[in-house]
């Protein structure tokens, strides 16, 4: 039975295919995130065919020192303000 099983996952996903083989272009695009880490701005901006450069800015939560104790915590009147920059690559066939 195991056998089968483990047969029938590997054609699956020999089978199946999460991308269609037409290379589309990369679009930019801005998107507002809301968790409980906070409020975030992000804009995914295209360089190349395969590189995306994604900045972002957000409010949220921000971190007490006192002594060796570290604590995060959600302060809504004062939110602790950030701003992240990633790049990443794409493999495209």
């Amino acid at each position: 039975m195991r056998k089968i099983l483990l047969i029938a996952i590997l054609l699956m996903a020999s089978i199946g295919f999460s991308q269609s083989e037409d290379t589309a272009s990369l679009d930019s695009f801005t998107r507002l995130n809301l968790g409980l880490h906070g409020l975030e701005i992000t804009n995914e901006l295209p360089v190349s065919q395969n590189f995306v450069w994604e900045n972002s800015i957000g409010l949220g939560m921000g971190s007490s020192k006192r002594g060796s104790d570290l604590n995060y915590t959600l302060y809504l009147e004062i939110p602790a303000p950030y701003i992240t920059s990633e790049l990443k690559f794409f493999i495209q066939s």
